[in-house]
């Protein structure tokens, strides 16, 4: 009986991986495999505008809910799961609306802004509005209904579109323009909000209307003060992770030439394409699975299956970030823009700890002790400004400031993960057992890559000798899934 439920557990989370991963695929390979063409039409200087909208948009969306929208997966009481996704859209609106005010009030004190960024006032707020919704609002309520399906398709549509659609505008009408690339994500986003809409009209829509719009301020109320510590620490947590990510954007911007945003926009985006299409969905499954793993008394084990998995995952690409990322961009997206495998060299271990670390950094949350997660987030922040900073005052020089901003972020994602295997009363021992367990692979991996960098100088030649690697790579990945 035992062993057909532990076959059974693997089947469905197989299951439900490759659901929620073929929809993180839509989200993120789209965007990617246009990117050859996207950047052959558009210039460096749109991507740096695009870049500024995309980091205003992504920093403040992922806080526009307070976070509230984090507790409807795990709350057990259905009163209060209403009144925790009312509170989110409620806070969504309000916050966007807070964000045209400031950014018009910003833009008539400030001068000689460009008509190109004083454009940006009128996108970015309807773009969080509609991110909050799409990425974290409706995601979480789908996640807690376990409707992988609908988010795989939601986000199929969003990234397709999103993608697809400068393109075809330059291709049918001939023009370009930055702003075809916010117009197309804002498009790619609502038709990914009608797909989810459209899963609730099979599911009675009029009834879960009319249920929505049925509730008691007071209740509401009653429900937001329980639940304050989304308010309190999970939204700053979550708005000062995501600003000390895209901080260096910002900081490059200002600091030296613009055009090099795009290129580390570009470099981050293709580096963390790997990592989010599986990180994101094998963090959002254990999510999900969190409540009844700790009412089961497994959940310890569940941390260091999923583990182990991220680490057969994050240790390959590390080694293709570090050895060959400079000649894969040179094929992929052209000469103009090869400095952006430099620079995900740089950032290659910042990611691989934070690949480890991102998918299981949601225990506090669901331990209820997010104050824990704050401190770090506030930590990370400081140290990753004071490392840019020293950058500038050490040798005024971008890679010296990237490989401080970098090397700091490696270590304290490292001590962060070790912090949540404590919480988790997982010993080092066991740690360590499951970080050796697969070696010699690892070895293997490395070699093949430092290998194929240093025997040939030809990009082509690299790219095509890489293959049989990334297909080992793959079909290792997809042994490791069907062992879970």
């Amino acid at each position: 009986m035992h062993k057909n439920n532990i076959i059974k557990s693997k089947k469905i989370f197989s299951k439900n991986f490759i659901t929620l991963i073929s929809g993180t695929i839509g989200t993120y390979i789209f965007p990617i495999l246009f990117s050859p063409f996207l950047t052959r039409i558009y210039s460096p200087d749109d991507f740096t505008l695009f870049a500024i909208y995309m980091t205003i948009v992504q920093i403040v969306s992922i806080v526009a809910t307070l976070k509230y929208e984090l507790g409807i997966p795990l709350v057990q009481d259905r009163e209060e799961r209403l009144d925790l996704f009312r509170l989110s859209i409620f806070n969504s609106i309000l916050i966007s609306f807070l964000s045209f005010i400031i950014i018009h009030f910003y833009m008539f004190l400030s001068d000689n802004i460009s008509e190109n960024i004083n454009m940006l006032k009128y996108y970015i707020p309807i773009g969080i509005f509609l991110t909050s919704l799409f990425h974290h609002t409706f995601y979480n309520w789908l996640l807690y209904r376990k409707f992988f399906k609908y988010i795989s398709i939601s986000k199929i549509v969003y990234g397709f579109v999103y993608a697809i659609l400068p393109i075809l505008v330059f291709k049918i009408l001939n023009i370009k323009d930055f702003k075809y690339l916010i117009i197309s994500h804002q498009i790619g986003v609502s038709l990914g909000l009608l797909c989810i809409l459209f899963s609730f009209s099979k599911n009675k829509f009029l009834s879960n209307l009319y249920l929505f719009f049925s509730f008691r301020l007071n209740d509401i109320l009653i429900t937001a003060k329980k639940y304050k510590k989304y308010l309190l620490f999970s939204s700053p947590s979550n708005f000062i992770n995501l600003a000390s990510i895209w901080s260096p954007i910002i900081f490059i911007w200002y600091f030296f030439e613009p055009v090099y945003a795009s290129l580390f926009f570009l470099a981050h985006r293709a580096i963390n394409l790997p990592f989010m299409l599986l990180g994101h969905s094998i963090g959002k499954i254990f999510y999900s699975e969190a409540s009844q793993n700790i009412s089961q008394g497994t959940f310890a084990d569940s941390v260091l299956k999923y583990f182990k998995l991220l680490l057969h995952i994050a240790i390959p690409f590390l080694f293709i970030a570090i050895f060959l990322s400079p000649a894969l961009f040179d094929v992929i997206y052209s000469s103009d823009w090869s400095e952006s495998g430099v620079i995900t060299q740089i950032l290659a271990p910042w990611l691989f700890f934070t690949f480890l670390a991102s998918p299981l950094s949601t225990i506090p949350t669901i331990l209820y002790k997010q104050e824990i997660e704050f401190k770090f987030q506030l930590l990370l922040l400081f140290m990753r400004i004071i490392s840019l900073i020293l950058g500038i005052l050490i040798s005024d020089n971008l890679y010296t400031s990237l490989i401080l901003f970098s090397s700091i972020s490696a270590f304290l994602w490292m001590l962060y993960l070790s912090y949540i295997f404590k919480i988790s009363d997982i010993s080092p021992n066991k740690v360590i057992s499951v970080c050796l367990s697969d070696i010699n692979e690892y070895l293997m991996i490395g070699i093949v890559a430092l290998l194929i960098s240093q025997l040939l100088s030809n990009p082509i030649s690299i790219m095509i000798c890489s293959i049989p690697l990334f297909c080992y790579i793959l079909f290792s990945l997809i042994i490791s899934i069907k062992k879970i």
